[in-house]
Order: C-alpha cells, then structure tokens, then sequence
C-alpha cells in the first residue's frame, strides 16, 4: 500500500525528507546516520508567508509544514534563490532579443528590470514548491524505513516502525487504504508526545509531611530571618507535592496507554498480515474499525501527553528544587542542634 512521509509522526516525516533531500544534493553520497536525521533543534521555517505557498498542496498542517520546509529547502534554498535570479535575467534577456528581433519591440533598462523581476518572483514561487511536492509526494519505500531503525528509543517505537515496513509492502485495498494511512498518523503522533515512564515522581504524602515539619518547626522558631526562610521552604515543598500528585497521575496514564498502544500496534499489524492473505474475517470493513480504534486510542495518548507537557511547564516555573535543597539542609542542622 501507498503510506507517504506525513502519515508518520512528525519526527519520523521530518527524517524521511532530511534523507531524501539530502540524497537529492548528493545522489551518490552515504546515508547520513539516523541520529543525524532525528535531530529535532532545527528550527521551524522563518519564511512562512512564502512558506505557506510552498506546502500548498501538500496534505501538511501548518504546524508540520513549518518543521518540513527547513528539512527539505534548509541548504538548498540560497543556491535555488542565486539560480532563479541567473536563470530569470537570461530568460528577461532572451525574451527581449525576441521581442526586438521578431516584433520589433524594444525594451529599456527599467522594463528590463521590470520583467527580470516578474519572471524572479514566478520563479521563487514555483520552484521551491515544485521541489518540496517532488520529495514530499513520493510514497516511502521499506528501505527509508529500516534506515530509522537504529534509532529507536523502545520497543514500542521499533513495532511502529517494523509495521510501516510491512504497510508499505502489502497490498490493501483502495477503500481500506484511507483508514489505515489516517491510523498509522495518529499512532505516530501519540508516539511523538506520549512521555516515556522511566521516572519515578517524588511521593506527593512524604513532601506533605516534610512541609508540615518545616512549618512546626518555623512557628517555634525566634530568629525572624530562620522562620521566614522554614515558611518558604515549606511552600515550596507543598507546590512540589501538588506537581508530584499529578505527574503521578500522568505517569501512570501514561504507563497503561503506552500498553495499549503496543497491543493495537501488533493487532494493526495482525489486521494488516490477515487481509494480505485473504482471511474472510479480515474484510475492508473489519480493517477500517481496527484502524478506527487504534484512533481512538492514540486520540486519548496525545491528551495525556499534553497533560504532561503542562505537568512540566508547570514544574518548570515553580523554584522548588533548586531553593529546597540547601535550605532542607539547614532547616536539618537546626534540628540536629
């Protein structure tokens, strides 16, 4: 079947380009390693308002089209601006020889101008467009795919991965394509935000009962300057006990989803294998409800993920560690007097 770059995630899709545009510039160079491709600090497109006639066309949201655009045009884009300024004065200079020699049509220096300028501006809008369609139309092929593989964070990476190889090597029918390519999007997508769960969140009860020490211990306390400092620090510990009830929440959300969607990958999978052999329990029908339900459950991953994208900001703009560390210290010396 037909599974083109932006039915992956967006960190997949990104990859892809960067190797077929690099493959473009070099045709006979060595491909650059996974890692390289999977970097994600280059920027969004700056040159969105041209940006956006670009990826017209492209099947893209705006958001993805912001991150494809550098990965496809980044390096190439100076060199296509020197060319279709070269290329449209000889095009302006031609068309004029024409003009004078066939129609007796003389132009000055200001139409001249005028003309490379119209034929520039065509050029700068056409060209770039064409280039990035030509790249970003090109349905993947199993190799691009197992060149990712390297790169896998988890197993649950490497079984998407390992079902696109598959998607595109099997034959599906044209009314369970559509279904399947949207399923196979929004797994990469759940996969992209969905936080990994290797960390543990501090115990939410433990940072409550340490608070409440620090704010008995501030209420004996005489030095103004000790107690003020005992107050704060058990505030801080009470907002980190908030963020660590939560995380713990997220964490574990987080935990059973990831589950779950490994159990609908390997079932995509199965679905997939099933309706390649003819199996009348696979039908397209049955195909599209397997790809509704893998919807569905990644629908529900992307919400925790950006619960947890809040979690973090949230933690992030709250001083807790780095003022309760030191002071816990002395607040502890305190009592050891």
């Amino acid at each position: 079947m037909r599974v083109y770059p932006h039915n992956l995630g967006i960190k997949w899709h990104i990859a892809v380009l960067r190797h077929r545009a690099q493959s473009a510039e070099k045709k006979n160079a060595a491909p650059a390693a996974a890692a390289v491709l999977l970097d994600t600090d280059q920027a969004p497109s700056r040159r969105w308002r041209l940006g956006r006639l670009w990826a017209r066309g492209s099947d893209l949201e705006p958001a993805q089209a912001q991150r494809a655009l550098p990965a496809v045009l980044g390096k190439r884009l100076g060199g296509m601006y020197v060319g279709i300024a070269v290329g449209s004065a000889c095009a302006a200079a031609i068309l004029r020889s024409v003009l004078s020699l066939g129609f007796n049509l003389h132009l000055g220096g200001p139409e001249f101008l005028a003309l490379w300028a119209a034929l520039s501006s065509v050029g700068l809008l056409v060209i770039p467009r064409a280039h990035f369609l030509r790249i970003h139309r090109r349905p993947l092929s199993a190799q691009e795919i197992e060149m990712l593989l390297p790169a896998v964070r988890d197993e649950l990476e490497r079984s998407y991965l390992i079902l696109i190889i598959d998607a595109v090597r099997q034959q599906v029918s044209s009314e369970a394509e559509p279904d399947v390519r949207n399923a196979l999007r929004a797994l990469g997508a759940a996969l992209d935000r969905l936080p990994s769960v290797s960390v543990v969140p501090e115990n939410a009860q433990t940072l409550r009962e340490e608070a409440a020490h620090l704010q008995a211990q501030a209420r004996t306390e005489t030095d103004d300057v000790v107690c003020a400092s005992l107050e704060r620090q058990a505030q801080s510990l009470l907002r980190l006990a908030d963020v660590a009830a939560h995380s713990s929440q997220v964490v574990r959300r987080a935990a059973a989803l990831r589950a779950e969607l490994a159990t609908q990958t390997r079932a995509l999978h199965a679905g997939l294998t099933t309706f390649r052999t003819g199996n009348p329990a696979m039908d397209a029908a049955g195909l599209a409800h397997l790809a509704d339900s893998v919807q569905t459950i990644a629908a529900e991953a992307v919400s925790v993920a950006a619960a947890r994208e809040e979690l973090d900001t949230f933690a992030g703009a709250t001083p807790t560690v780095a003022a309760a560390v030191p002071a816990q210290e002395v607040s502890l010396n305190v009592r050891g007097r």
